[in-house]
């Protein structure tokens, strides 16, 4: 079966990082959902099984924090955007370890998120003390 030379023209002129974005959305739909959801921004967030393995492999502490990713997810005290690249955005929320607000500690849930289609999903997910102080913009604050 012959290529449509005006679709292969087409595919020539898109840009690497438009096709590239375009394939991890098509891989990342093949993998099992742990959970999908709406951020505070509008965005529909999910995470697969293997963005979930790889996350319990790098901090085995994250194991028994699946729920608490999704709440931080749904309901962050503060959201960042990365200072280099636009698409990531770090999401916090107090843990609830601890009973004191100072002594807790933060999930930070790291996302990639696509303006154009309102879309995302958690690349990341690990404990913190402190919030990342390194140029990245305040988007989003939970003013309780």
């Amino acid at each position: 079966m012959a290529k449509d030379p005006e679709i292969a023209s087409q595919k020539a002129d898109q840009p690497a990082a438009t096709t590239a974005k375009a394939s991890a959305e098509k891989k990342a739909k093949s993998r099992p959902e742990l959970f999908k959801t709406l951020d505070p921004q509008g965005y529909t967030i999910s995470l697969d099984s293997q963005r979930w393995e790889h996350i319990v492999n790098g901090h085995p502490e994250m194991k028994p924090l699946l729920n608490k990713v999704q709440e931080t997810v749904m309901h962050p005290e503060i959201i960042q955007r990365d200072a280099k690249n636009a698409e990531t955005h770090y999401y916090y929320r107090l843990s609830g370890r601890k009973f004191s607000r100072a002594k807790d500690i933060y999930v930070n849930a790291v996302v990639a998120r696509y303006e154009s289609s309102k879309t995302g999903f958690v690349k990341t997910a690990f404990l913190v003390q402190t919030i990342r102080k390194h140029g990245e913009e305040f988007v989003w604050l939970n003013r309780k």
